[in-house]
């Protein structure tokens, strides 16, 4: 229980200091996974397929969201 709310004050630090991009998404994304949250967890991925740049970034985004549905 302690780990779920040292991430939670993680997360909410992220999202404090406005970060938008590719990185920051997945992160947000990776942790949101960790606590069982799949619903923002897939927000936030969708979030990264729409900042990937690279076809490699694409490619990880898309199977990590087949693989969460």
């Amino acid at each position: 229980l302690d780990k779920q709310l040292e991430a939670k004050n993680y997360l909410n630090k992220l999202d404090d200091m406005g970060e938008d991009y590719f990185e920051f998404f997945m992160l947000r994304g990776a942790n949101y996974y960790s606590l069982g949250d799949l619903g923002n967890a897939i927000l936030f991925y969708d979030k990264a397929s729409k900042k990937a740049s690279t076809e490699e970034q694409k490619e990880s985004v898309s199977r990590i969201m087949s693989n969460l549905k």
